[in-house]
């Protein structure tokens, strides 16, 4: 079996995409520059819905945790309700069978 030669293997390349794409020459590097400024703004908007993304994330993860944490305090104070009457039970159940 045969390696492409590196000729070959320079005269197209594929992206990570998928996208085939010839190799750049030194010509074209005065288009490449203009290219590269128009994705400057696309790069930009990428970013600023990534940010919007994030902070609509943390805002809802912020909300669940108050929520949780709220639920949290509710059954530890139920749970302590329980305990007490469990004791006073206990001490009454205690006090019944001491005197049978």
């Amino acid at each position: 079996m045969r390696s492409p030669s590196s000729q070959q293997v320079s005269t197209k390349r594929t992206v990570s995409t998928g996208i085939t794409s010839s190799p750049t020459r030194r010509s074209e590097t005065a288009s490449d520059s203009s290219s590269s400024n128009s994705l400057n703004p696309i790069d930009n908007k990428i970013e600023q819905a990534m940010d919007l993304v994030k902070s609509h994330l943390l805002l809802a993860v912020r909300e669940q945790v108050e929520l949780l944490r709220e639920r949290i305090r509710d059954l530890q104070e139920k749970n302590q309700q329980l305990e007490r009457e469990n004791r006073i039970l206990r001490a009454l159940t205690h006090s019944a069978h001491s005197a049978i």
